[in-house]
This record gives structure tokens, sequence and C-alpha cells, in this order.
């Protein structure tokens, strides 16, 4: 493989995906280290991009084809010679055709007539095998050979004292211990029921450990219904973070306990212990990644249920069997384990 000078990594979503891309950029570097590399992204994720040493541009991109004039003038400028193509879609196919590199890469078995716009193809084994290091296949095909499973976010100073100044605001001293809940997903299917959440919420607190529930913009209604069914009202920074500055919350938490979804696998970016719920998707492919440097253990809790995993927005048996099968008892169980806490119940202080 020749030595390029301009690359272009295409992932623009979403953030697990973007997560789990991310040691392909540490590869890259080491492969290329005089590369120019840039990564093209969607603008609502470009965020847990900024700041990475690794990386020399980032190029956000609102979707809405009106821009295309000026994303193919900003590609005529850039001049790329490889465009590595991780998402394997049929508009990131396009994207990266039209990126005018002359090398394009990108997965074999990608969907939708993605592989009709590459000058090389990565095979994928037929095994199941995890998104991270499905990934890192591209950058081995490239002649990387150090391809460390290191998902590194870039924390600021900044990011730290919106972190402190956001505890503040919700009552909380920078010294308390905590546990985040993320009780929301994209997908209705992969959440657990919020009064299960809300039971978790109160027995966490019981034993003494602070809750803080997280969430986007608008996932503030559930997560508000969600407070009002608890007995020990648990704060809430549900719509108040960025990305980065999520990153820095998580990152202070004992624990996060959630269901499949972006801040699940930012969390184990960060380094803290994740129990994760798993129902219509498959935990092999995109569970919490453990990196084996850190000390830390992530628990995933599944029920073998027949239909499981569907990888479907909507339940094809109609009762939810696989997210209403697991029980609070066993999710606090785990928490406890984690935690290191006794079984006997003690006050907040």
């Amino acid at each position: 493989m020749q030595e390029f000078q301009r690359i272009i990594i295409i992932k623009p979503s979403s953030l697990g995906d973007i997560i789990h891309a991310l040691p392909v950029l540490r590869a890259l570097r080491i492969r290329f280290p005089k590369a120019h590399l840039a990564w093209f992204i969607h603008e609502r994720w470009a965020d847990v991009l900024s700041g990475h040493p690794d990386l020399d541009e980032i190029i956000p991109w609102s979707f809405r084809w009106s821009g295309l004039p000026e994303l193919l003038r900003i590609f005529h400028k850039k001049k790329f010679d490889l465009a590595v193509d991780l998402q394997g879609l049929f508009r990131s196919g396009v994207i990266s055709y039209l990126s005018g590199a002359k090398v394009r890469v990108g997965f074999k078995n990608g969907r939708e007539g993605s592989a009709l716009f590459y000058t090389h193809k990565v095979d994928v084994p037929a095994h199941p095998m995890h998104a991270l290091e499905r990934y890192l296949l591209v950058a081995k095909s490239l002649g990387a050979t150090r391809t460390e499973p290191v998902c590194s976010i870039a924390i600021s100073r900044e990011d730290e004292q919106a972190v402190d100044d956001l505890l503040k605001t919700v009552g909380l001293s920078n010294s308390v211990l905590f546990v985040a809940l993320n009780p929301t997903a994209r997908w209705w299917t992969k959440r657990w029921p919020i009064e299960r959440f809300a039971q978790l919420a109160d027995l966490i607190q019981a034993a003494g450990f602070a809750v803080v529930l997280i969430g986007g913009e608008d996932d503030i209604p559930e997560i508000q219904r969600l407070q009002t069914l608890t007995r020990t009202f648990p704060v809430s920074v549900a719509g108040q973070t960025t990305i980065k500055q999520l990153a820095a919350l998580l990152k202070r938490a004992r624990l996060l306990v959630t269901n499949d979804s972006g801040p699940m696998h930012l969390a184990a970016a960060v380094g803290i212990p994740v129990v994760a719920l798993f129902g219509p998707t498959d935990p092999v492919r995109t569970g919490p990644y453990r990196n084996l440097s850190l000390p830390i253990t992530h628990v995933v809790i599944r029920k073998p249920v027949e239909c499981s995993p569907c990888l479907s927005r909507s339940c094809r048996v109609s009762d939810h069997r696989c997210m209403d099968g697991i029980e609070v008892a066993e999710v606090f169980e785990y928490s406890r384990k984690i935690l290191k806490f006794s079984k006997e119940a003690h006050h907040v202080h």
C-alpha cells in the first residue's frame, strides 16, 4: 500500500459508532505519521472529535443536499488521496467518491451498494464481531500494525469547569459519589421500563450514592416522569451538557446503568464501569467495549429470549419480553457488586 498524504475518514454517525471508530484514527496516525488526517462527520456529533490530538481537521456537514456545492468545493480544495469509509452505506459511499480520492477503502459487505464506490474492499469474517474490531480491519488493510482498541476523548479544562458548575447548580458537590442513569434510547425497543429505572434510582440513593439522570433535550419529559415516580427524586442534567461535557461528567461517575445507547459507549471510552441492559440488539457486536489496559469491568444484562436480537425498532412479539424480563433486583445486585457497598441500605448523607 502506498504512502498517503491527505486522508479523509468518513464516519458521520452516530455517537457510539464514531467512538468505536476512534482506534482507526489512532492506527492511521501511527501508520501515516506525516499525513493530514480529516474526518467527515455529521455536524451534530462533531463535538466528540474536537481537540483530538491525532486529528488535523474536522469536516462537519448538515446532510442537507443544498449544501452539496459547498462540500464539493471543500473536497476540491483539500485534494484527498485516500478516503476511508467506515459507515458503509450508499450515502457514505457517494461521499467517498465525491471526495476526489483516487483510493477509496470500505467494507466488501457494505450495505445499500456502497461497495460499488470503493477501489479497495475489505473482507469481514462471517462470525459475529464487535464494531470496533471490524473497523480496525480497515486500518490493518492499509498496513497499520499497531491497532490498539483505545477510544480517546479529548476532555478540556473548560469541559471540566462546566461540569463543576452544573453539579453545583443541581445541588451536588464535586466530591459527591454518584451513579449515572441513562433511561432513554433512540429506539423505544431498547428501553427498559421507566418505572424500573425509578425503582433502581431509589435503591441506589438509599444505599448512599447520589443518582444523576442523563439524556438529551428530547429526553427531558421522560426523565421528568421518572423523577415523579421516585421517592428520593434524583437530580437530572438532561439537555444541559454538550457531548464532551457529558464525557467529563461520566468520567466522575462511579458507574453508569444504561440502555444500549451512545452514552453507554461514551462511558466505556472514558473508563468507568457500565451495567448495560440489552434486548433487541446484540452486545457481541455493539456492547460496551472494555479497554483491557483499564481495571474496570462492564456487565451486560440480557435475557435469553428466542426473538433476541431482532435488531428491530418495533417489537415483533408485542410484549417487549427482552427488556421487560430484566428485573430491578438483578440490575441492583450487579450495581452493588461494582460499587462494592454492602447489602444493608443506608441513607444518603
